[in-house]
């Protein structure tokens, strides 16, 4: 049963995937799934309450910023929001 409810679940991600991927660039796709990947390794981390080292911190606080700053940066238009 757990098998089945992954593979729904991972279905419907990859329908959501698709469904955004129409809408956006993939550049800023690709961007999002960069900015997804930290902040559910920042949420387990919290949830879990997983110990994790000064440098894994500073890692994941810099990867942050860099997203941030390229989020910021719309490429049609060649500024940026702030």
């Amino acid at each position: 049963m757990r098998a089945f409810l992954s593979g729904l679940c991972f279905h419907a991600y990859q329908q959501v995937s698709y469904m955004i991927l129409a809408e956006i660039s993939p550049v800023t796709h690709s961007i999002d799934n960069c900015v997804k990947r930290v902040v559910v390794i920042v949420a387990s981390v919290m949830f879990f309450r997983t110990p994790i080292s000064p440098i894994n911190s500073l890692k994941c606080r810099q990867r942050l910023k860099t997203q941030t700053y390229i989020l910021m940066f719309d490429s049609s238009c060649g500024f940026l929001f702030l």
